[in-house]
């Protein structure tokens, strides 16, 4: 039987992993399509008598949910769909004959929609939509590495599709978009861009930690504006980005230091 508390065991095992990410402490990590990773593990004692690696993740100290369990030692765990603002805890352990060997746990928090965001610049991701549709194939919203990359212009008589950035005009004339997000925790005022004027209205907020999707709703005349993805992620050591995809495939781009 198996002992699964941290302890010492009588051959002085010691487990110890390296070059950590996120590192401990981590605050502002990105909730979709992340990870936890080490360098390489430190051990001593019986080492040679392990039976099973596992990496353990949880938003309780000490972490009780096991994420991934191998012969083998594991060094990369993906992590998708997290919750904004909320502090993880993670460790890994080996089974040896004396029991279950914890390492040190860590701990890290991920990114907040709190803060003050403005428009920084817009993506246009409908040629990879029409590429996929040309192919056969969906893309996956839920899926955040589809949309964290470069945009692309498929072009069907050459089979191929190109780097593609278009003017932010040619799509912010084209309608009444956001240029400016405040977020608190007492509610959301939202400032709104359209040809003619500029304007605060307040609005309502929320984020489907499910599908990763974002719903803003006018509290006056209760319009709504639907964002299929969302996400936060560190462009710098002081600086955010805050990337919502509407459903036509537009990626609007976000940046704040209010972190």
């Amino acid at each position: 039987m198996f002992s699964c508390k941290k302890e010492k065991d009588v051959f002085n095992y010691k487990l110890i992993y390296n070059d950590t990410s996120p590192a401990n402490n981590a605050y502002g990590v990105s909730f979709r399509h992340s990870g936890i990773q080490f360098g390489g593990i430190s051990k001593s004692g019986l080492a040679d008598y392990v039976k099973e690696y596992r990496v353990y993740f949880d938003t309780i100290n000490p972490p009780k949910h096991i994420l991934k369990s191998w012969p083998a030692e594991i060094v990369v765990s993906s992590i998708f769909m997290l919750i904004p603002d909320k502090k993880y805890y993670w460790a890994c352990t080996s089974l040896i004959p004396a029991g279950e060997i914890w390492s040190d746990i860590e701990y890290f928090t991920t990114a907040g929609f709190q803060g003050d965001w403005k428009l920084s610049g817009i993506a246009d991701k409908r040629g990879m939509i029409q590429y996929s549709q040309a192919h056969g194939y969906s893309l996956d919203w839920i899926d955040w590495s589809s949309w964290d990359t470069l945009s692309y212009k498929y072009i069907p008589d050459s089979n191929k599709w190109v780097v593609y950035i278009p003017k932010q005009d040619s799509i912010l004339i084209a309608g009444l978009d956001i240029i400016e997000i405040n977020i608190y925790t007492n509610g959301t005022n939202i400032k709104l861009y359209n040809q003619n004027s500029t304007h605060i209205i307040n609005a309502s907020f929320s984020y489907n930690v499910n599908n990763g999707s974002v719903l803003i709703k006018e509290i006056q005349n209760f319009k709504e504006h639907n964002f299929v993805a969302a996400n936060i992620c560190r462009v710098d050591s002081s600086n955010y980005n805050l990337f919502m995809l509407d459903e036509k495939g537009i990626l609007f781009i976000y940046s704040s230091k209010s972190k």
